[in-house]
């Protein structure tokens, strides 16, 4: 019995030390991303869905935005019938990046786009704008926006 307990306390003790270094790597490095719920909306015989997303870099502090718009059967739409634009805002309202509206250049299931990323830190959600083509021009939805983070 005392002869087990000899070999299994370096066994612990590296055990110990992998957890405690996995601990901290993990959380020095850890990156956040975050979703809002679907935005369902019909336009011109397709169905769609729009969705925001919320990216947190904890190593360097930094936040972007991400969007969405896609077919909900994930069948290809023709070119330009899918349009997206990404905005970050701070908590207090305030828009801190956009893409601008972007549209699809080639035939496609679904758009995505991201934000330049903001190194201030603060609390950040984002809430995007979904288009889709209606056969004279688009139809815009503002998409459900994530929950808040902070980095």
């Amino acid at each position: 019995m005392v002869v087990l307990k000899k070999k299994f306390k370096p066994v612990v003790f590296i055990f110990l030390i992998g957890v405690l270094l996995s601990f901290f790597t993990v959380s020095a490095f850890a990156d956040s991303l975050v979703s809002s719920d679907e935005t369902y909306f019909s336009t011109y015989g397709h169905d769609y869905e729009g969705r925001s997303f919320l990216s947190m870099h904890t190593s360097d502090h930094t936040a972007s935005a991400g969007a969405e718009t896609g077919n909900q059967l994930n069948e290809r739409v023709p070119t330009g019938y899918l349009a997206v634009v990404a905005r970050l805002f701070n908590n207090d309202d305030d828009l801190i990046y956009s893409t601008g509206f972007q549209y699809s250049d080639g035939p496609a299931i679904a758009l995505q786009v991201s934000t330049n990323s903001s190194t201030t830190r603060t609390t950040y959600y984002s809430q995007a704008i979904s288009g889709a083509f209606n056969g004279d021009g688009y139809d815009y939805y503002l998409v459900n926006r994530t929950p808040s983070l902070t980095n």
